[in-house]
């Protein structure tokens, strides 16, 4: 009696767990096809730029990217931030640099899966 005791215990232990992992993988999407993404200027300024884009994290990553030139060329990256972060990534150039060529770079599991330009 004691050992179906402790097999059913263990079985539903396993459950359990197995329905705990499942749950946030579920969760852990782009939305759209491909991903909604938007980008907007920071205030109106010619030096900096940003965006998001929408879904849920942490495996659905993304960053911004400018080009600036002015005092020479170099590229800016934002923070990383989780597909879903209404806060945005935002690049800044040096002050009295411009900015072009400005997208967000999308990651899955670090992995960089596409580049949408804005």
């Amino acid at each position: 009696m004691r050992r179906l005791k402790r097999i059913a215990t263990i079985a539903v232990t396993a459950g359990i767990v197995l329905a705990g992992m499942a749950t946030p993988a579920a969760a852990d999407t782009w939305v759209g096809t491909p991903p909604r993404c938007s980008g907007l200027p920071n205030g109106g300024s010619p030096y900096n730029w940003g965006g998001w884009c929408n879904g849920t994290g942490p495996n659905y990553t993304y960053h911004s990217r400018i080009t600036c030139s002015g005092s020479g060329t170099y590229t800016q990256n934002g923070p990383m931030k989780w597909a879903g972060d209404s806060g945005g990534s935002f690049a800044a150039c040096l002050t009295g640099d411009t900015f072009s060529n400005r997208r967000l770079l999308r990651y899955e599991f670090g992995v960089h899966v596409g580049t949408v330009y804005l």
